[in-house]
């Protein structure tokens, strides 16, 4: 049967939908098949052998299932998992062929070779699977998906169980293994497919230390010197022979009860059922049941029912009491019980966990069975059916003793990674919430010193359903502030009347920050009482101290009130002191019903940056149409610029009509500085509308706004519903963006020799590699199926991965795009020697498209060159925009201009609107009368 992961509703990795649409699809074939063929090697065994073969089957299975965990061990690493796949599942496909071809003649051999063909077609595929899809996803995107691709590998038992009864009963049950074929091609279809979307992620990364493996036996043998290890081991080693004994006494009773034709109808009816009611408990109960009774209720769940249904099973002697505790396996096993006993994992340190996982079900769980096959061999014909019962109860008890120890070594490993600050609930598979952490937290805390308790305060946010006011109140003693005020902010939203005397006392705190807390959760707890105590502090020292009582009265709707704070809230606005200033703007922050647009526009007026940055906050929250102007123009402050554009990606797209205008395209200068925060801002928008506008910001000569704009106006592409309609732009414009590069790539090939090249060519390789970049995240945004971005990497490093990046990109570029983008590749260093002797022509390189660092190179080039610089370039040079040309020309016309020509043009830029501008024409207004 699949083994499952618990759900959890969250959506699909965006730019993943195909690779988790395929690996869907392949876990639903894999998970069909498995029922199927385990349905139909049950069957076919059990129609011509008796019950004491049966016995014998169950070490035949620990055999041949621990042999091929063995080889599958030897090749794993070695060999690209997808060839393991196709190895693996093309074997399986040949060996069923040949069986279901031998099945033709009469040798009974081949019904017991369909017996561990059916155990086979369980576990190989599945461990072949799990491994595959786990190199697709990182940790983060697995927690998400295989919830719910485990879910659809059930819905397909459901639908395969309910088809086996009227297949079998027209067909016949050996032409089942049709069906499993068929599956399984389709299975290895998806992986060839998956494997070449993501041909790099799913490339072997052999080792590179060289270092010898240790030894299986020495590997094994230092796990199990782990108590927690060996007890996991036992734990494990148990239930599976309590399962085995189950399982055994259902296949028994069933071939008892039911005519052989009928045996497969019967199984795949039994399956459909209960995966059905697995389904459903995965789907709506998993969570809730684990978060209400923690780990340990998840390891011990099963293992009470079963206890239950095999006492009922040895009493009455009940072919239903065997079916029902059957029933419960299939139900709790695959679900609670997997998620649990993963979570046990997570106590293990996660160097050795992977291996102890290998090590605990590749050799733990063929042992048990093989034990317990040998056990029945004995037995199973010498005492009723029902009576092993009785030995799966003994199973059961040392199961349930094994299940008590290792949740707590569980917890033990929990505390002790959360005493060292290393606990994070987030690496958590399931939400689970176990009692027993909760108050070894709640212990913690009182022993714990300031430092530590702000940790734990900080884990506890994570942990719901848990009452911490009595831990808490104990905590309000402390003498740290920090602490205090954690404790007042969760009193302000979960305290009551008798948490406010320890409230109270603190009004008088040495910290500021300590009376503003217990301020807002005095009036949070008790508003009206709260009058007082506020009215009390609008005469506190501290201005963040009266801005929080200011705005608690006048949100109290009382008249005397909003007079009184309103008069001091207004003389805050209005006073010289930055702090008063600063705290009444978080005062408007607080204020819930007054109009708060004059004052607000006169802070974020305001001269002092500290001022307008709380001015922003209160912006973010109190979101006035008319105030979306201001906010723009702070776009260019250079303090407050990143929070400017916060609050209006807050506005959403209310923001567009009056953001747009600026998107017009410029080509050097801009209406202000911050004008390059715009793309941003308007994808952040998420709406189609702006798409147009982010492709006419593209259209500019400047590089920075130009690649801002395309990574904008990809980013957004990336959160449509579909990326189709964009893919011929995103082909356009990537080749645009090639093209572009290859032009500046040549053009430092021609200048590389010229004498003062270096700060042009520089300039000239930093466009460049924005154009690779802007190219780069077009064709990614083109292409979702391929990770690129090793491809890229690739790319830039020794010339071995040069080659096999560029045999990637041959395989996956669309024709159009694919001769240029490989073309520039292939010759993209530069010769060690020039293409030609020419003097190099620099006058284009002042041309006011080109960037302001392109200009300055190529006038540096011209004063170590002894070259004239033309008149019109000269002057607009003089003009532009960027201080730094207009400080690199200074210094041009310094080095190249008679002393009495210079003096009178230097007179531009002593009133230059740049202090550095200014210094240097008074540096060297200097250096000419000295001269």
């Amino acid at each position: 049967m699949p083994n499952t992961y618990p759900m959890t509703f969250k959506n699909p990795i965006p730019g993943k939908l195909r690779q988790f649409v395929l690996i869907g699809m392949g876990f639903m074939c894999v998970s069909s098949a498995a029922l199927i063929g385990r349905t139909a090697g049950d069957a076919l065994f059990l129609e011509r052998f008796n019950l004491s073969s049966l016995s014998y089957m169950y070490m035949g299975t620990a055999v041949v299932v621990g042999s091929v965990a063995f080889v599958y061990g030897l090749f794993a690493g070695k060999v690209s998992i997808t060839r393991l796949v196709c190895a693996g599942i093309g074997s399986l496909i040949c060996g069923l062929i040949g069986l279901r071809l031998g099945l033709v003649s009469s040798w009974e051999g081949y019904r017991i070779a369909a017996y561990f063909m059916g155990d086979l077609i369980v576990h190989v595929p599945m461990m072949l699977f799990w491994n595959f899809a786990s190199l697709l996803f990182n940790p983060r995107e697995a927690k998400r998906l295989f919830g719910y691709i485990g879910a659809g590998g059930t819905f397909a038992c459901i639908f395969a169980g309910l088809m086996i009864k009227p297949f079998s009963a027209q067909f016949g049950a050996e032409n089942l293994l049709w069906i499993v074929v068929g599956l399984f091609i389709a299975f290895l279809t998806i992986v060839i497919r998956i494997s070449h979307i993501e041909s790099s992620r799913l490339q072997l990364a052999p080792s590179a230390t060289g270092k010898k493996s240790p030894s299986r036996i020495g590997l094994y043998g230092s796990l199990l010197k782990s108590h927690q290890i060996r007890s996991l081991a036992w734990l494990v080693f148990a239930a599976n022979m309590a399962l085995t004994l189950i399982d055994y006494q259902f296949k028994a009773g069933t071939r008892l009860h039911y005519p052989a034709e009928q045996l497969a109808g019967f199984f795949g009816d039994f399956y459909a059922f209960s995966s059905i009611v697995a389904l459903a408990l995965q789907l709506f109960l998993v969570h809730r049941i684990l978060q209400m009774g923690g780990v340990l209720l998840g390891l011990m769940l099963l293992p009470i029912g079963l206890f239950i249904g095999s006492i009922a099973t040895g009493l009455t002697d009940s072919f239903f009491w065997i079916v029902a505790t059957k029933v419960i396996v299939q139900i709790f096993l695959f679900t609670i019980d997997s998620a649990a006993i993963q979570m046990l994992y997570l106590g293990i340190p996660t160097p050795s966990r992977g291996q102890a996982r290998a090590f605990i079900d590749g050799i733990g769980k063929p042992v048990a069975i093989a034990a317990t096959g040998i056990g029945l061999v004995g037995i199973a014909s010498l005492i009723p059916l029902s009576m092993l019962a009785l030995g799966a109860l003994g199973a059961i008890g040392v199961w349930m003793w094994f299940a008590r120890i290792n949740h707590k070594a569980y917890v033990t490993a929990l505390i002790q990674s959360l005493g060292s600050k290393r606990f994070d609930l987030s690496e958590e598979t399931s939400v689970i919430q176990d009692k027993i952490v909760s108050s070894h937290i709640k212990e913690a805390l009182l022993e714990a010193d300031d430092e530590e308790v702000l940790y734990l305060l900080d884990l506890t946010k994570d942990i719901t359903n848990v009452d911490w006011r009595p831990d808490f109140r104990q905590l309000l003693v402390r003498p740290n502030p920090e602490v205090k005020i954690e404790i007042l902010q969760y009193l302000k939203d979960h305290g009551d009347t008798s948490d406010l005397p320890a409230i109270l006392a603190l009004q008088k705190h040495a910290h500021s920050m300590v009376r503003t807390s217990a301020l807002r959760a005095i009036a949070n707890i008790d508003n009206q009482g709260a009058m007082s105590h506020l009215e009390t502090a609008i005469d506190d020292d501290a201005p963040e101290v009266r801005a929080i009582a200011i705005s608690m009265l006048i949100n109290s709707g009382d008249l005397d009130h909003l007079i009184t704070a309103g008069g001091i809230l207004k003389m805050m606005l209005e006073s010289p002191d930055v702090a008063n200033r600063i705290a009444a703007a978080h005062a408007l922050d607080n204020i819930q019903h007054a109009v708060l647009l004059r004052p607000l526009m006169a802070l974020l007026k305001d001269e002092n940056p500290g001022v307008r940055q709380a001015a922003l906050q209160t912006c973010k929250k109190r979101q006035d149409p008319r105030l979306i102007p201001l906010v723009i123009s702070l776009l260019a402050d250079p303090t407050n610029a990143a929070l400017s554009a916060e609050v209006l990606i807050a506005y959403g797209p209310s923001i567009l009509d009056q953001l747009l205008p600026y998107t017009e395209p410029q080509d050097n200068q801009y209406a202000f500085d911050g004008v390059l925060f715009i793309p941003g801002i308007l994808a952040a928008t998420g709406t189609p509308r702006v798409l147009p506008a982010l492709l006419k910001m593209a259209e500019t000569h400047h590089f920075v706004m130009r690649q801002k704009a395309l990574l904008s106006y990809c980013d957004l592409v990336e959160k449509m519903p579909s990326i189709k309609p964009f893919i011929p732009t995103l082909f356009e414009w990537a080749r645009i963006e090639i093209d572009h590069a290859q032009t500046r790539q040549d053009q430092c090939r021609q200048l590389v020799y010229t004498p003062g090249h270096f700060l042009l060519v520089d300039a000239l390789q930093e466009v460049c590699h924005s154009h690779i970049k802007n190219m780069g995240k077009l064709l990614k945004t083109a292409i979702p199926g391929v990770n690129l971005d090793p491809v890229f990497m690739g790319l830039q490093h020794i010339p071995e991965n040069r080659a096999n990046a560029l045999e990637i990109l041959d395989n996956v570029l669309p024709k159009a795009i694919k001769s240029p983008v490989i073309g520039f590749y292939e010759n993209q260093t530069i010769p060690v020697h020039p293409y030609s002797t020419t003097p190099a022509d620099v006058s284009p390189y002042l041309s006011t498209k080109e960037s302001p660092w392109i200009i300055s190179g190529a006038l540096m080039m011209f004063i170590e060159n002894q070259w004239p610089i033309p008149e019109t370039d000269l002057a607009m040079c003089q003009k532009h925009a960027h201080a730094v040309v207009r400080e690199t020309t200074l210094f041009a016309m310094h080095k190249q201009t008679s002393p009495e020509k210079f003096h009178d043009q230097r007179l531009i830029f002593e009133n230059d609107p740049d202090p550095a501008v200014r210094r240097l024409a008074n540096v060297m207004a200097t250096d000419i009368e000295a001269f």
